[in-house]
């Protein structure tokens, strides 16, 4: 009975040591986001919400970055603590012929670090076809200041 409980013991130790090497790994590799809803000119609030919220979920789909949804708050409004390494902010903007969608993200002393656009012929498109535009803005690189 003795050696079971510290070949039971062993395996806990050694479990709970990989579990705390592969969390400290974990987090010292994610990079923070907050996620601040876009500003909006000419387009109405049902689409407006539709199109912060699509861009939210598929932001949650990038590997290797933790987002933070900061719900209504305005860029001004957000502390960049410690734990957060960028704002993902943008613009929606009603064209002539279609909506522009941009996307920015902001380091911790709000600089533009990247930034993409793209123009669709209308909101249905936006809906299915940001994410390649949200997948760019990751994967680029950051623009020197």
């Amino acid at each position: 009975m003795m050696k079971e409980s510290k070949f039971n013991l062993k395996i806990v130790v050694i479990s709970l040591a990989f579990f705390s090497v592969s969390v400290g790994l974990y987090s010292a590799s994610t990079v923070r986001v907050a996620f601040v809803r876009f500003e909006t000119e000419g387009v109405p609030s049902q689409l407006e919400r539709a199109i912060n919220e699509v861009v939210l979920s598929f932001t949650n789909e990038i590997k290797g970055y933790v987002i933070e949804d900061f719900g209504q708050s305005s860029e001004e409004n957000i502390k960049m603590k410690d734990n957060l390494d960028y704002i993902l902010t943008g613009r929606i903007l009603t064209l002539e012929q279609g909506i522009r969608l941009e996307l920015i993200l902001k380091n911790k002393e709000r600089k533009i670090v990247r930034s993409v656009s793209k123009d669709y012929e209308n909101s249905n498109k936006i809906l299915l076809e940001s994410r390649l535009l949200i997948k760019t803005l990751f994967e680029s690189q950051d623009v020197a200041n």
